[in-house]
């Protein structure tokens, strides 16, 4: 027996657009699923990184706050150890001012005043004042240069090595006689001394 198909042609192609549309659609609808699975997984790991960015970005923020406050504490400490070893250079070389100024006071005349005294380089000092005239401060360098001074503090006798007067001008509106003095200084005197 034959197999007869009285469905019209139209009919047939119809049907046949049908289930071709309905295949396309249904493709359609699964690449599309497939793509929004796609896309939310890549939304999804995009949002993950952002926020893992901005998590590490707050960790180094916080990491540099750190350094800039170590930083700061450095300065500090680095400032810290600059005055402590230029106190311990004045401490361990300059001990001994008030027994040197104790000294200078004793052989000091009292028609001689002192307006500075400093300390200078390699154990000198500067001494600069006033002098009723020319003979006290002629007085004023024999004491200090005099190595038998019979007030001298036991034992510094020989505390100043060289006197050097380096200027001396009579004031004219005053009458007093202006000086400046360089006195050399043995330290190992003053050590002795304040070891005593």
């Amino acid at each position: 027996m034959a197999d007869i198909n009285l469905v019209p042609q139209q009919i047939k192609q119809e049907q046949k657009k049908a289930s071709v549309v309905r295949s396309t659609t249904v493709i359609s609808i699964v690449l599309l699923l497939i793509i929004a699975g796609v896309a939310g997984f890549m939304f999804y790991r995009g949002y993950k990184l952002e926020s893992e960015i901005s998590m590490e970005q707050a960790e180094i923020e916080a990491l540099r706050g750190k350094i800039n406050k170590l930083s700061k504490i450095e300065v500090v400490a680095r400032n810290l150890d600059m005055k402590y070893k230029t106190l311990q250079d004045i401490l361990g070389d300059r001990l001994y001012y008030s027994v040197l100024m104790q000294e200078v006071d004793k052989r000091l005349p009292r028609s001689v005043g002192i307006d500075t005294l400093g300390v200078g380089k390699e154990s000198t000092i500067n001494v600069s004042g006033t002098g009723t005239d020319y003979l006290s401060i002629s007085e004023f360098v024999n004491n200090l240069a005099d190595k038998e001074f019979t007030d001298a503090s036991a034992g510094l006798e020989g505390l100043f090595t060289d006197v050097s007067l380096k200027s001396v001008n009579l004031d004219s509106q005053t009458s007093e006689a202006r000086f400046f003095i360089v006195i050399t200084v043995d330290p190992n005197v003053l050590m002795l001394r304040t070891m005593q």
